[in-house]
């Protein structure tokens, strides 16, 4: 059985390294609908269950790709990328994309304006948060990030660079692109 086939549990890719993404979402659904997809990516997933959680994980921890929803109790996803921009640690630059019901393009400007690399619109489809999180991780490889700013994850230094990342998630929109026919 092929990698990602009906009934296959196996990730739809499992060669070279995975990303660490942190997901900061307050509702279960979106959670358990996230962690299936990155689960099925064979990426490993944190979830922070609001901004202030997301903030002490990137402390804590290291990790590739923020997803960053908006509307959140006690810290919204605006006000916790604001506070990561602002961080005078490496993890500032990490690349963070908004997930959000809200839409319309001015608010997908006032997202990129608090420091945010991307956007995909809920409910989401998988191919679009694919494309989203590659288009991104190739931004920040290239250096060619909002303002000039270098992004790069914590991970920068090791051996797990952006663009393999990049090639990875790619590889799994090909995949599922076969796989849905």
């Amino acid at each position: 059985m092929q990698p990602g086939a009906q009934g296959d549990s196996r990730p739809l890719s499992d060669d070279g390294p995975h990303l660490d993404v942190l997901l900061a979402e307050d509702q279960p659904v979106n959670q358990k609908l996230v962690a299936a997809v990155m689960e099925r990516l064979g990426h490993r997933l944190a979830i922070a269950s609001n901004g202030a959680e997301a903030v002490r994980a990137l402390r804590a921890g290291r990790y590739d790709l923020v997803l960053m929803d908006i509307q959140m109790p006690e810290m919204d996803g605006i006000l916790a990328t604001k506070i990561i921009r602002a961080a005078d640690e490496d993890w500032r630059t990490i690349p963070i994309v908004a997930l959000t019901a809200h839409a319309m393009e001015h608010h997908r400007q006032s997202y990129l304006a608090a420091g945010m690399d991307g956007f995909v619109a809920k409910p989401f489809k998988i191919d679009m948060l694919i494309a989203e999180m590659t288009r991104v991780l190739v931004r920040a490889a290239s250096d060619d990030g909002p303002a000039g700013a270098t992004h790069h994850s914590a991970r920068a230094d090791e051996a797990r660079p952006h663009t393999r990342h990049a090639a990875l998630l790619d590889d799994a929109v090909k995949d599922l692109d076969s796989l849905l026919g």
